[in-house]
Parts: C-alpha cells; structure tokens; sequence
C-alpha cells in the first residue's frame, strides 16, 4: 500500500510528460502549399482558405531552368517567384523557398526538414507535371486559372469546338448576354464593350488570369 502511494506521483507526472509531448506533436504538425511559377497569385482558391499555419514551398529547379529558353524569360521567371516569396512572407506566411537540381531532390529535401502531414498544390499545367507530383502524393486542388477544368471540357455538349461556341457557353455560365457573337459585333454585349466584364479577352480564352 505505501509503495502504491509513493508511486501515484510519479505515476502522474509520466501521465502529464506524456500528454505534453503529444500535444507539442499535435501543434507542430504542419501541412505545406507547393507553388510553381506559372501560378502567382493568392486571389485564387485555396488560398483565401489556407490556414496561416500552412508551409508554403517554392522551388528554384534548375533542370527547369537550365532548359533552352532566352536568357530574358528566365530572368523574368525567377525574379516573379522571389517577388512573389516576399508578398507570401508579408502575408504572414511560412515559406520554404529552395533551390534544388529538380523538383524531386527539393522535396525531398522540405519533407525531411518539415516532416508536413501532407503537400497540396493546385493541378499543374501538362501531363507530364501531373503524373510527377502524383507520384510524389501530392493532394491535387483544381485548376482555378482557369473558368472551365478538363473534367466539365470532357462532358460538354457535343458542339463544335470553335470559339464562337466556347464563348457563347462562358456568356451562359457567367449569366452574361448571349446574343454577342463575331458574326454579329453589334450584339448587346461583346469584348469591345468596357462595361462588359464577360466579354474580356481572358473570358474569351476561358482564363480567369494572365497565363504565364
């Protein structure tokens, strides 16, 4: 009996050790955002939903980079994405920006040092992107760059795929006139009405944004 009292102590402060490595687990428990250079933008999905505790990775690959392109584009290409590092950061954000041979290695790389519970990303732009990243578990969000994804594409209406008819099926969707067409330019709405949002260039392509 008295050795039972003795160790109720110690039997608790083992239970509260315990309980307290668990919880610091729990909070150090980290999800990250993986982000390419083509997709800039915190005005799109998820990222007015992303918890502010989220790791946002960037990755400088130089397999990528390395590929013939004018110097000028490059250029261009890596001084958006460290311009776009800082706006995150002054977002109040966590960014693991790296510079690696390939995308691969810097993963690799962010997992070992995070240890993040799961990688999302939104859908990268080309099959051979896509089957990459799958194969590396990432959680594939949808394209939001773009008004229509390839899964509404693949079930449309089986219309010709002319512009026109693309166009006339955007006007629909963002419940904008319909009766603008390029056979008829003096329609109620069309891309040369300023007032007409839908009838933009980027609506026209189907793209919310400007595609890098």
């Amino acid at each position: 009996m008295e050795d039972q009292l003795r160790g109720g102590p110690l039997l608790f402060k083992e239970v509260r050790r315990r309980i307290s490595r668990f919880a610091q687990a729990i909070r150090t428990m980290t999800s990250t955002f993986f982000v390419l250079g083509d997709q800039l933008s915190t005005e799109v999905a998820p990222w007015p939903t992303l918890p502010i505790d989220t790791v946002i990775l960037m990755i400088e690959s130089q397999e990528l980079i390395s590929q013939p392109r004018h110097l000028t584009r490059v250029s261009l290409y890596l001084s958006a994405m460290r311009q776009f590092r800082e706006h995150v950061i002054a977002l109040g954000f966590t960014v693991d920006y790296r510079r690696a041979s390939n995308f691969t290695q810097g993963i690799t790389a962010h997992r070992k040092q995070f240890e993040p519970t799961a990688i999302a990303m939104n859908t990268p732009r080309g099959r051979h992107a896509i089957s990459l990243f799958t194969k590396l578990g990432f959680d594939l969000y949808p394209d939001p760059f773009y008004l229509t994804d390839i899964e509404e594409m693949k079930t449309r209406k089986k219309r010709p795929a002319t512009l026109e008819n693309f166009q006339r099926e955007q006007r629909r969707r963002e419940k904008a006139s319909p009766t603008w067409s390029h056979r008829n330019p003096g329609g109620s709405a069309g891309p040369d009405n300023p007032t007409d949002a839908a009838g933009s260039a980027h609506l026209r392509l189907g793209c919310k944004g400007p595609r890098r």
